[in-house]
């Protein structure tokens, strides 16, 4: 498991909050002082984060 800046970066990677904050900022809903607190609080250590995955199956009509 990795810890650290190597962790935060393969966080990163898989679940985007970089990303993710920096599209906030552009759209209005951070302030770049409050995107810097968001991103930085994830180089403190642990962070929380989550997953949803949704699987959809579908039958065509018919079958």
């Amino acid at each position: 498991m990795s810890d650290g800046i190597a962790g935060t970066r393969a966080a990163d990677r898989i679940l985007g909050p970089e990303r993710t904050t920096r599209r906030a900022e552009d759209a209005g809903y951070f302030t770049g002082e409050a995107a810097r607190r968001r991103l930085d609080h994830r180089t403190g250590g642990l962070f929380p984060a989550a997953v949803t995955f949704c699987i959809v199956v579908a039958e065509p009509q018919g079958a």
